[in-house]
């Protein structure tokens, strides 16, 4: 997650923590590893990790930290007109700090959108559909969840207003760690036609789960299960399929790696030694360019 210490210090989402403090976690609870990479603020906790695509291991010094997550983040002008906006995960903030940064990037002359959920895990249904609701108009579809017919009420999610930024050409991009709220969101668009979406498959993740309790005699024991899954407003259930891109830009592990580190090197400037931004500084986001190229192409036939 950004701008966590993890981050930071370059660990990446697939990593396998192999030993914490030279303790090996294979037969590890996750409880007990837990307690031993959290502490106080300031100390350091170091880790082994393995990487999918590496064949040696990586060793990881993370200096612990408080950790606050700001959801939306990097809004800025790549052109005259058009804007960039990313939202890293769905929380109760999220709506209100998206649209005071669309307003100031609409001051600014934007009248087409690149939106970035690449790498967001999701988050709140409810942020979900107050977000997309900013680009549709009212009582558009934006996600129906479904269960068991006799078990589970269906519920259908629609724009409850005109979104005030229903006029914008848009591009979500979207990849392998686009989840759950951020799979709602580019589904919502791209089934209403409001957007164009760019990038890899998304992850698939669109089920609700619901806790049972069960009767042991302890009064703690339960089950989980999944009740519902999401659907687009097509159909398209979310689950294990995810949402395929309109325009597809695949890029590999490692470039998408370096492509984080450059961005947060932009983002974060102070953070980053002048070392570490020259080694990045050639970096291209090749997936981001092929979003403002469709929105280049969308302008063009209109």
């Amino acid at each position: 997650i950004e701008d966590t210490p993890a981050f930071k210090a370059g660990m990446q989402s697939g990593d396998r923590i192999i030993e914490i403090n030279g303790e090996k976690t294979m037969d590890m609870q996750l409880s007990d590893a837990v307690k031993r990479l959290r502490g106080p603020k300031g100390t350091k906790v170091n880790i082994t990790i393995s990487r999918a695509h590496e064949t040696k291991l990586t060793k990881l010094e993370i200096t612990r930290d408080d950790i606050e997550v700001s959801s939306v983040k990097g809004a800025k002008m790549l052109s005259k007109e058009v804007g960039y906006i990313r939202i890293t995960q769905f929380q109760l903030p999220t709506a209100g700090a998206l649209q005071e940064s669309l307003e100031k990037l609409k001051t600014n002359g934007m009248t087409e959108l690149v939106i970035d959920l690449r790498g967001n895990p999701g988050g709140l249904l409810a942020s979900a559909v107050d977000v997309a609701q900013k680009f549709l108009k009212k009582d558009q579809l934006i996600v129906t969840v479904k269960g068991r017919e006799g078990v589970y009420t269906t519920d259908e999610r629609r724009a409850r207003i005109n979104g005030e930024f229903s006029d914008l050409n848009i591009a979500v991009l979207v990849n392998g760690g686009s989840a759950s709220a951020s799979e709602i969101v580019a589904g919502a668009l791209k089934d209403n036609k409001r957007a164009v979406v760019v990038g890899d498959t998304t992850f698939g993740k669109g089920s609700v789960q619901s806790i049972i309790r069960l009767n042991a005699g302890d009064g703690k024991t339960a089950m989980r299960l999944t009740t519902a899954y999401y659907y687009t407003p097509s159909g398209k259930v979310i689950n294990n399929n995810g949402i395929d891109p309109d325009i597809r830009a695949t890029v590999g592990l490692e470039e998408w790696r370096k492509i984080q580190i450059r961005r947060a090197q932009l983002e974060t400037p102070d953070f980053y030694s002048d070392d570490e931004k020259k080694q990045y500084a050639e970096v291209v986001d090749y997936q981001l360019l092929r979003a403002m190229d469709a929105l280049l192409a969308i302008k063009a036939f209109k």
